[in-house]
């Protein structure tokens, strides 16, 4: 049962945020009575359990030390009550071994196709000057077709069919149609260093086809060259980021160690009539956004836990024991995982959902090497 309801969380994170919101409560219900109606309950742990476990406990702290409380606490049932759903998936699918993350992680992929198919189809069709996706704006789509774009491009297909190929090649096209339709040049580069990495990495023409159709789109179509000669325009190109940084500047050591609480943005920031754009409410920038609302206190647990991820990865691709499609999983995964981590830098993407799904993911592959490097046996085809 809790197994269907992850599924359900896969293929509708990028479609409907009620829907998913209601969709992890219920898992939540169904994993939590699973524990309790066994005798002695079994907890799958993971690798990355304790950074994420000690990144939690530091962000719901810094609640409690908020310059305004009555900001911050909303956060702990509209935000930080989500983060439970990388626990979720490492309890909820590790006793279908690799074979359930392989198909929860196409799942996401073919979620992630659908959502790029109807951007691009809303631009064709003239209801929206750019791609959107159901949930948001361009923004959101573009951030969540950026990691998918890796997993099409290195994840391992069933035992050789022709037609996963051909799948494979018409996902990725509608994926990159999808990332060039939201107009969002940061999102381009996502998308040409995905392509890139990719095809070093497999080898396959099909990258550097797609690569070469991405620079294509670029000179001939009006609007996506518009917004490559606006870039040459470094104000057009930061959009108020510049403004961004120098007010944290100002603000960098006022409360190093548990800032100023969650979702005071707005309460603080000291430089709100400079920006360009209306309305904003957050950084813009992951990690800026972690230390200024809790500080080094959540800062640090979520710099060790990128680290861990990274060195659990090291492990997996270089341990001989572990079966080849297994490894090519965990390098699909991590490399999703690597988009999301660099471009948390630049904007908020490691704050959804579909972050802690593949996060979760990649944990469970992790946790099936022993601490001698000796992997418990893991077949991706039973």
């Amino acid at each position: 049962m809790a197994l269907v309801v992850l599924s359900l969380v896969c293929v509708t994170t990028i479609f409907s945020t009620a829907l998913v919101q209601t969709l992890v409560v219920t898992l939540t219900v169904v994993v939590c009575s699973g524990l309790v109606s066994v005798g002695s309950p079994v907890f799958r742990r993971t690798p990355l359990d304790a950074p994420f476990l000690v990144f939690i406990l530091a962000r719901v702290v810094s609640v409690f030390f908020s310059r305004d409380p009555a900001q911050s606490l909303p956060a702990l049932h509209l935000e930080f009550f989500f983060y439970i759903v990388f626990f979720l998936v490492t309890q909820s699918a590790w006793q279908g071994g690799a074979a359930a993350t392989w198909a929860l992680t196409t799942l996401l992929l073919c979620a992630g196709m659908a959502a790029g198919l109807i951007g691009v189809l809303k631009v064709l069709l003239f209801e929206a000057p750019r791609g959107l996706s159901t949930t948001a704006g361009p923004y959101t789509l573009g951030a969540y077709l950026c990691p998918v774009l890796a997993l099409a491009l290195l994840l391992p297909p069933r035992r050789g069919t022709r037609i996963t190929e051909v799948v494979r090649s018409f996902g990725s096209l509608v994926l990159c149609l999808g990332i060039i339709c939201t107009l969002d040049r940061l999102h381009w580069v996502a998308m040409t260093l995905v392509l890139l990495g990719a095809g070093l990495l497999t080898r396959r023409r099909m990258s550097f086809i797609l690569l070469c159709a991405v620079g294509a789109a670029f000179v001939l179509l009006p609007q996506v060259r518009f917004r490559v000669v606006q870039a040459s325009d470094s104000g057009a190109l930061l959009t108020g980021r510049d403004v961004l940084w120098r007010g944290a500047s100002m603000l960098l050591s006022s409360h190093p160690i548990v800032g100023f609480g969650p979702r005071t943005f707005t309460e603080i920031f000291p430089l709100p009539d400079l920006l360009p754009i209306r309305g904003v409410g957050s950084w813009h920038n992951d990690y800026l956004q972690v230390y200024m609302e809790s500080g080094l206190l959540a800062l640090v647990p979520l710099l060790w836990l990128i680290a861990a991820t990274y060195r659990q990865g090291w492990r997996l691709l270089h341990s001989a024991a572990v079966p080849e499609e297994v490894r090519t999983l965990a390098l699909a995964l991590l490399a999703a995982l690597s988009v999301t981590f660099l471009f948390g830098g630049m904007r908020d993407t490691l704050v959804g959902i579909e972050f802690r799904v593949l996060l979760g993911l990649f944990a469970l592959l992790a946790s099936s090497i022993g601490s001698g490097g000796n992997p418990v046996p893991v077949e991706l085809h039973p």
